[in-house]
């Protein structure tokens, strides 16, 4: 697949996040069930796997901004700072393993994690949130990472199919050449 495609897809899956999600999620459930997609953050994750740790960078690094400013974050640039280390710390591990469904569900399992993980830390840092993290792993996390979990297995075949053109690249870049 050509790069130029990518951005309008992960823009799609962006537009999905923000506007088909809360249609299919109602507001009665949400007292209940703190749930967030991150369908821009699992292309960006698929970028970063099947492409390269440098592009999974710079599309995390732009998506990120675009849910700053679109879902007015309190913090301008932590989504963008975050979502770009997954996107790179995907890529990165992806080049030091073979490519599998079971390992690259892990990957992106972690990256997930983390992500979540460093929003509520850099919330919590600079006094934006207060809930205690124990609450935020039942509450928040887990329903969040097992959906977005779900997601990535639901489209794992036809993202690896147009992403993975370009295996001879990622393999020039890992070897240093």
């Amino acid at each position: 697949m050509k790069n130029r495609y990518i951005f309008p897809l992960i823009f799609l899956l962006f537009l999905a996040e923000s506007t088909l999600f809360p249609w299919i999620f109602p507001l009665s459930w949400r007292p209940v069930i703190s749930l967030t997609p991150h369908f821009a953050l699992a292309g960006v994750l698929f970028v970063g796997v099947f492409r390269n740790r440098h592009q999974g960078l710079l599309y995390g690094l732009i998506f990120g901004f675009m849910h700053d400013i679109v879902h007015a974050s309190p913090m301008i640039g932590a989504h963008a700072f975050c979502m770009a280390l997954a996107g790179y710390g995907a890529g990165a591990a992806a080049d030091r393993m073979k490519i599998t469904l079971v390992k690259t569900v892990l990957v992106m399992f972690a990256a997930l994690l983390f992500y979540d993980w460093a929003i509520y830390a850099l919330y919590r840092f600079f006094r934006v949130t207060f809930m205690p993290f124990s609450e935020m792993i039942t509450d928040f996390w887990l329903p969040t990472v097992l959906f977005n979990l779900l997601f990535i297995v639901s489209i794992y075949v036809p993202a690896r199919k147009l992403l993975e053109g370009k295996q001879d690249k990622r393999e020039e870049e890992s070897s240093g050449v």
